[in-house]
């Protein structure tokens, strides 16, 4: 399952607990369709069971929603 998550919610301290991956954005250029090959990568890092913990760029949620891929979307409580 992929989880998407806002910075600063805990992403990184979540998944040592719960033994997950944690796929850092920052690694991937910006350019053209980056939200693609980040979103495939995350999906085939979970294909054990582990929950992977991805950025909620808007790029990276509409890629997910526009390809049906299931997400859970982790915000911040304000």
């Amino acid at each position: 399952m992929l989880y998407c998550g806002y910075s600063g919610v805990g992403k990184s301290t979540f998944v040592k607990r719960v033994d997950g991956i944690d796929l850092d954005s920052s690694l991937y250029e910006k350019k053209t369709n980056w939200e693609q090959n980040y979103v495939n990568d995350a999906v085939k890092k979970g294909v054990d069971g582990k929950p992977v913990f991805i950025s909620a760029h808007r790029e990276v949620i509409e890629y997910c929603l526009k390809n049906n891929i299931d997400f859970v979307l982790i915000i911040p409580n304000a």
